[in-house]
């Protein structure tokens, strides 16, 4: 629990998640409170788009007033009233409705999609030329991008999706594949993360782990031919 001046709130990735102090928060100025709210909105990574004032003004409320009672902000977030406190709450799994979807990835240069469901923007933009390979950091850390290989029309579409069981990646640097499950466990991802992180997939095989590494299949090996780098960001 924090205080209504502690700048360390909550964030879904950590082993237990900060909360708002309703009896410490409610006796302060307006403008304080707001402030309060958009820093902890921040820190729990929704997307700057719906950090809008109506969301403020209904968390001030829930703070202030103790309604309403749980509040769905982006994705797998939910606020709720736990014992005087706005808590964060990540369900385990997507809906099965998202789960079980994958968005067609745009191939054309300058191109973005919008996932509306998820909060994300994916873009792709064509190069050419000397590039730098970027070395992943944490497995489902975003923004995140990468650089492959342009795809032959047989190899289309490349689409976005969520992880499922018996998913494996041939990483880059590595001799041989490794399930998706196993990488994310050991970059200790909690379950509730894993659940939500993105792939790009190409038919059933990974292309690339957002914040990790592509598939070996997926590299350039000719710098001189047209290549894609994608991007994916929280809107």
């Amino acid at each position: 629990m924090i205080g209504p001046l502690d700048a360390n709130a909550g964030d879904p990735q950590s082993s237990n998640h900060p909360a708002l102090d309703r009896r410490s928060l409610a006796p302060h100025p307006a403008a304080l409170r707001h402030r309060i709210i958009v820093n902890w909105l921040h820190r729990l990574r929704i997307p700057p788009p719906r950090i809008d004032q109506p969301t403020i003004e209904k968390l001030d409320c829930m703070l202030v007033n103790g309604h309403p009672k749980r509040m769905v902000l982006a994705g797998a977030i939910t606020v709720q009233i736990d014992n005087e406190r706005l808590a964060c709450v990540l369900s385990t799994t997507p809906s099965f409705r998202i789960q079980n979807r994958a968005w067609t990835l745009p191939i054309l240069d300058n191109e973005f999609v919008d996932l509306d469901d998820l909060g994300l923007r994916v873009t792709v933009t064509h190069e050419t030329g000397p590039f730098c390979r970027q070395d992943g950091q944490t497995p489902g850390d975003l923004p995140a991008q990468c650089t492959i290989r342009m795809p032959d029309s047989s190899e289309l579409p490349l689409t976005i999706r969520f992880r499922k069981p018996g998913d494996r990646l041939h990483p880059t640097g590595s001799g041989g594949s490794r399930k998706i499950q196993d990488i994310l466990t050991d970059a200790k991802i909690r379950a509730p993360i894993r659940a939500h992180i993105p792939l790009l997939v190409q038919a059933e095989t990974v292309v690339w782990l957002p914040g990790y590494r592509i598939s070996k299949h997926w590299r350039v090996t000719d710098p001189t031919l047209t290549r894609l780098r994608i991007r994916i960001e929280r809107r």
